[in-house]
């Protein structure tokens, strides 16, 4: 928007009285502009711009710590799966070995 600037007073006993309007023109001062014409590089975000991405990151973050517990559970029953697994193939070989050492020797 427009605006104006009046200086009055006495200076070491000189009178002043001087108006600068930004209407003026002469390279002056320009009107007053909305923030975004003059941001750079972009414009900034407006605050009800910000909420919604932040509510949709914390939306999203919520949905992916959801199925990050059901993988942890999945990754958990499958790792219990494999120690199982293993320790039964480790009992069956040392059997195996067992045996066929005693076979050798017979």
């Amino acid at each position: 928007g427009h605006y104006r600037f009046r200086f009055f007073g006495v200076i070491e006993g000189e009178a002043i009285d001087a108006t600068f309007d930004s209407r003026a023109g002469g390279g002056h001062f320009d009107d007053v502009r909305v923030a975004t014409a003059i941001h750079f590089p972009d414009a900034v975000a407006s605050a009800r711009e910000l909420e919604s991405a932040v509510r949709g990151l914390q939306a999203a973050s919520e949905e992916s710590h959801d199925e990050d517990d059901d993988r942890d559970s999945a990754a958990a029953t499958m790792a219990i799966v494999g120690i199982v697994l293993g320790a039964s193939g480790i009992a069956f070989g040392g059997v195996s070995l067992v045996l066929s050492i005693r076979n050798r020797k017979s």
